[in-house]
């Protein structure tokens, strides 16, 4: 599985992230086919060039059909006939004469009508409609697809704002794993299952080559280390507020950062890290 950067507004370059995941965002119009793209091995394309992307249609209003005015046969009054077949009298100051054939006959000569017939129910004992219960549930299904949306861009949200809480010093007392970056990435490959059990959850403290430096989805800072794997590496990703300490890094520079591991979803995941030796 391929990881892939996109470019916002901005020009800021975001990822990486799966296959799967830019087809998700593709889909809710998140991504357009004017967005630049950029693939694993370096080359940038249009969304609307890559394969596989459906993107969310905007369907135009459809213009209302034209009303056309029925007053005495006129349609329009482009296409009014001539006045000839509608010669109307003119206004005289002779008192108005109804008629049988009168379309407007004098206001006291209209039938009253009876009022309509309403129903005999005591007010008292008629129910107010109530519109709280449905406008909770509105709600409570709006949140609902919100976390949907947000379990599909980023599985590892929960886990992530939850470590986001935890103090910076709560690592100290866990047990800390020196071990290079190529060593993680191969325990992971030969048996995940092992791996999770000796690595997940705990700190660890990962020696490398930096291959990327960028930021992820949720814009949250990350150093990528090199392993011997082509498409996979470790990724370490920073808090938000030691973005700056990420500034004077460089490509190919050799590091060390000590960080909890959440497992490998392709790459594996560093979280809450900090640099131990530039």
């Amino acid at each position: 599985m391929a990881n892939w950067y996109y470019y916002n507004k901005n020009d800021e370059k975001i990822g990486p992230i799966s296959a799967a995941v830019l087809k998700e965002l593709a889909s809710q119009g998140l991504i357009t086919k004017e967005t630049k793209v950029e693939n694993s091995n370096g080359r940038t394309a249009l969304a609307g060039q890559v394969n596989g992307l459906t993107f969310a249609e905007t369907k135009k209003p459809e213009a209302p059909p034209p009303v056309e005015a029925e007053v005495y046969g006129l349609t329009s009054p482009s296409s009014a006939p001539p006045t000839a077949e509608f010669d109307f009298p003119a206004l005289t100051s002779e008192a108005h004469t109804p008629s049988d054939f009168d379309p407007f006959p004098p206001p006291a000569l209209i039938a009253p009508q009876a009022p309509p017939a309403t129903s005999k129910r005591p007010a008292a004992l008629k129910k107010p409609i109530v519109a709280i219960p449905v406008g909770c549930f509105a709600i409570f299904l709006f949140l609902i697809v919100l976390g949907i949306i947000g379990a599909i861009i980023d599985p590892e949200g929960m886990e992530r704002r939850k470590e986001a809480r935890e103090p910076r010093g709560s690592q100290v007392s866990d047990t800390t794993i020196d071990l290079s970056a190529g060593a993680l990435m191969s325990a992971y490959n030969a048996n995940k299952v092992s791996a999770d059990r000796d690595f997940k959850g705990k700190i660890l403290q990962v020696s490398g080559t930096i291959d990327t430096i960028g930021k992820d989805a949720l814009n949250s800072p990350y150093v990528a280390l090199k392993t011997k794997n082509p498409i996979f590496s470790v990724q370490c990703i920073f808090s938000k507020r030691d973005e700056a300490a990420l500034t004077s890094l460089r490509k190919g520079a050799s590091i060390t950062i000590k960080g909890k591991c959440s497992g490998a979803t392709g790459n594996v995941i560093l979280r809450n890290c900090s640099i131990v030796e530039p």
